[in-house]
């Protein structure tokens, strides 16, 4: 037998063995085929390259995040997580000028505009579950969702100033709180809003203040103060708190961090503690949780925060308990002659 003959023996006897051996392993090692997430955001263009914004024309981008509360450090980069079993996917879709929203079309009826960062978006949720398709349904009304993740009140404030007239709306729903990493959280947030206010009247803004999950220790460290404040330096400025709603739906069932002294205590919603462990003072760049906090869910999959999928994003249940909140409120402060259907 010639070499050219032995090696097309060996080929044919080695290359199925190869291939199998790759498959067994690509599936017997959990990690291995866990997807990547597609690229979703770019730079604004120019002047204003310190925004992100949404590409435009995406057709179901897929993205997998942490379904847990979780470290800033945890998603440190795609592959961190190949080490979790708490993910979640959904995709984004996105119109022409990169908006989570079909292409818009002439005016015929009452329309909202949606301004903010990921709660608006919908973030960890596709886009039929999403706070303002939730709203759209139960109002009867044309419900446009402009949210950008990771949006700051500045950007929102810049959006509304500069494209928001174009699209008719006959009323504005702003969705964010403070930044405390700036020096003057709350004068700065007041600013944006004003200015914003001034720029588009006589069309009316509404401000939502997005649900705080309990594991959210650095923004619940300034929630009171930051709720009065805004009311008092915004008296004219509708403000709906959303935080309430969801801490009532904490005590019915699933769990809650507690902070009690020097200690970080997991419990279930009848009160019964999962977890003890050090608390940590809040300071900037270090985690706020315990490492056990993050075990705990890890070692139950359906371990959870009533309304809430990780420490700062609604679920699905919660994006439809937002929308019925703030469907009711518009309602009250008289912004559309559609009367809220809460039984959908």
């Amino acid at each position: 037998m010639n070499w050219k003959s032995k090696f097309s023996l060996a080929s044919f006897v080695l290359i199925p063995l190869i291939v199998g051996l790759v498959l067994w392993v690509w599936l017997a090692n959990p990690f291995s085929n866990t997807p990547e997430s597609d690229l979703f955001l770019k730079t604004a263009e120019p002047p204003n390259q310190k925004w992100h914004v949404l590409i435009p024309n995406l057709d179901n981008a897929k993205v997998f995040v942490l379904d847990r509360p979780h470290e800033p450090h945890e998603l440190e980069s795609q592959d961190a997580l190949k080490k979790y079993k708490r993910v979640r996917q959904f995709t984004i879709q996105t119109n022409e000028v990169g908006m989570r929203h079909p292409s818009i079309k002439p005016k015929k009826g009452f329309r909202i505009l949606c301004v903010g960062e990921s709660v608006t978006f919908g973030w960890g949720v596709d886009v039929k579950d999403s706070y303002p398709s939730q709203l759209s349904k139960l109002l009867n009304v044309e419900v446009i969702n402009a949210g950008v993740p990771s949006a700051r009140v500045e950007y929102s404030s810049y959006w509304i100033q500069n494209y928001a007239e174009s699209y008719q709306p006959d009323l504005i729903l702003l969705t964010g709180r403070p930044d405390w990493l700036h020096p003057h959280a709350i004068q700065d947030f007041v600013n944006r809003i004003q200015h914003a206010q001034r720029y588009i009247a006589p069309v009316p803004i509404g401000l939502i203040l997005p649900p705080l999950s309990s594991f959210d220790r650095r923004d619940l460290a300034n929630a009171e103060r930051e709720v009065r404040e805004i009311k008092q330096s915004l008296p004219d400025l509708p403000v709906l708190d959303l935080s309430p709603v969801f801490r009532e739906h904490r005590y019915n069932k699933g769990v809650r961090l507690v902070i009690k002294g020097n200690r970080q205590q997991l419990l279930s919603h009848d009160g019964n503690v999962l977890v003890d462990a050090e608390n940590y003072p809040l300071m900037p760049g270090k985690p706020v949780l315990d490492a056990a906090i993050g075990k705990a869910f890890e070692n139950d999959i359906n371990m959870k925060e009533a309304l809430m999928f990780d420490g700062g994003h609604p679920d699905e249940e919660g994006f439809l308990v937002f929308a019925t909140e703030v469907a009711a409120w518009i309602q009250k402060n008289g912004w559309s002659a559609n009367t809220p259907d809460t039984k959908k």
